[in-house]
């Protein structure tokens, strides 16, 4: 199930399944929690859960790290009163199951490393995803073996997190995304009774209970994700812009994701800005890597596998699918509610067509002036334009051949995803940049408090790179602290709109 791998001899991370004493530990504390004879209902016994199942994992430092486990959930059943009782009553079984469906979805007991500096690709289903972050959710993996790897065991998410409201906001993003996979439809409200009309309210609320069990029984697509690590190429010299001939392409502002409009479907992202993948994600961490890492939640998986980056290097992310709606960061972060459909449709490969992708700007905060440097928006512009190269396009190094290699190094974990991946002989085959490379999906790189770039700067600068690599750019105006972004960023579409007519 493992195919031959061109670049690098992966290194792999071992799963619980894999050593069978503490592995029937594990199964011996959730079968009561799937048969309902050791139900969990609360918090309290959610919390007695994980202090359980951390020890048999060797992840319990000490008792007090779960002592604000209730403090977190009792704050989001503040926010939505009815999503935590429907997770204990419908969802903690179910994710049990998933959890005991390690060994049959990872024969092998393994998934390959994403090791710094080494180009490398891991394929995952969506199903496998979930089994994962399930375990971590209830602490049952084991704890990395190298300081580059965060983890993907939950032990840092309640520390400390009394009183951390952002915190509260995450979990019911995580719920969410639980809920979502396993099938089960977010609760209706209930309408006030009336004495009045009694039987058309029964009537009514058996219609719903229909309705329900109806969509209970449909849950996602098992999809596929694919994990990239590529090392990236120097940027584009002056003379690369100086004598470029290629078109300017379309800029243009588009509306926060929403039930009904999602711009992210059928482009790439290019948000992510931290070195570690998921960034702080399941720690107290509330910015835009965490963000995005929550609202596809099966991509936090990584940080199992995906070892810390370097500047030098990119992640991309194919295939995600988007459970929930978050809203601003940092403190004001507010989970918005579930998305029961992801409208981004499933391409070839059975990969959703979607790519997450890192770019790291430069931090002007102490220094403002030195972004308007001609040096500074090479760098810059350069930066932008590396991340917005087709994956097809970024080079694998070949240690036994010495020289750059444009093939597929892959590893597909499982016997049921090679079946649901499409192959071109060893290499990963995904259609979204078949034809015309997909646009971008992004607000501009560097703009916000901690990077202290300038928005119209930012936006000019993106719009050159994605040009560049043959990109529209669809521009995200999401709510920045201490920024009007929309306000900002609307002259900029102006400008570009007029010099598109010009014909520049």
């Amino acid at each position: 199930s493992v195919f031959p791998v061109l670049c690098c001899v992966a290194m792999s991370v071992d799963l619980p399944c894999k050593k069978k004493e503490s592995w029937e530990k594990v199964e011996k504390k959730l079968q009561p929690i799937i048969s309902q004879e050791t139900p969990i209902a609360d918090a309290a016994a959610f919390r007695g859960l994980i202090i359980a199942t951390s020890d048999i994992s060797g992840c319990l430092k000490q008792r007090s790290q779960y002592n604000d486990v209730d403090a977190v959930f009792a704050m989001a059943v503040e926010i939505d009163p009815v999503t935590v009782p429907e997770f204990f009553a419908k969802g903690m079984p179910k994710l049990c199951e998933a959890v005991l469906d390690m060994p049959k979805l990872f024969p092998e007991g393994a998934v390959d490393m994403l090791r710094k500096g080494e180009p490398h690709t891991v394929i995952l289903t969506e199903k496998q995803c979930v089994c994962l972050v399930a375990a971590g959710f209830l602490c049952c993996l084991n704890e990395p073996t190298t300081s580059n790897l965060q983890g993907l065991n939950f032990r840092k998410f309640y520390r400390g997190a009394a009183g951390v409201i952002s915190q509260a906001h995450k979990l019911l993003g995580i719920l969410h995304f639980f809920m979502r996979s396993f099938g089960i439809a977010p609760p209706k409200v209930k309408k006030s009774k009336s004495a009045n009309n009694e039987e058309e309210e029964e009537e009514e609320e058996e219609e719903e209970e229909e309705d329900n069990a109806e969509e209970e029984l449909a849950p996602p697509p098992d999809t596929t994700l694919v994990f990239c690590r590529r090392s990236l190429p120097e940027p584009p010299g002056i003379d690369v812009w100086d004598d470029s001939e290629k078109p300017l392409l379309k800029a243009s502002l588009v509306p926060e994701v929403d039930a009904t409009q999602d711009a992210s479907a059928e482009a790439r992202m290019l948000n992510l800005h931290a070195l570690r993948p998921g960034g702080d994600a399941l720690g107290l961490g509330a910015d835009m890597d965490e963000v995005v890492f929550i609202e596809h939640g099966s991509t936090l998986v990584c940080l199992l596998f995906f070892e810390k980056l370097s500047d030098k290097e990119v992640m991309i992310i194919q295939g995600a699918t988007r459970s929930c709606i978050l809203r601003g960061h940092g403190p004001n972060l507010s989970c918005v509610g579930p998305l029961v459909n992801d409208t981004c449709p499933v391409g070839e490969g059975n990969i959703r067509r979607r790519e997450l992708c890192t770019v790291f700007p430069t931090s002007y905060r102490h220094k403002v002036v030195d972004q308007y440097s001609a040096d500074a928006m090479l760098t810059d512009v350069g930066r932008m334009y590396l991340s917005a190269t087709p994956l097809a396009q970024l080079p694998l190094f070949d240690p036994a051949e010495g020289s750059w290699d444009r093939g597929e190094a892959s590893s597909v974990v499982g016997d049921d995803v090679n079946e649901s991946v499409s192959r071109k002989g060893n290499e990963v085959e995904c259609d979204l940049d078949d034809e015309t490379p997909a646009p971008l999906f992004c607000f501009p790189p560097g703009v916000g408090p901690q990077y202290g770039g300038n928005p119209q700067l930012r936006f000019v600068l993106l719009w050159l790179a994605a040009s560049q690599a043959g990109r529209q750019i669809r521009v995200r105006t999401p709510p920045i602290l201490e920024l009007e972004l929309a306000e900002d960023l609307k002259e900029a579409e102006e400008l570009v709109g007029v010099l598109l007519e010009a014909g520049v």
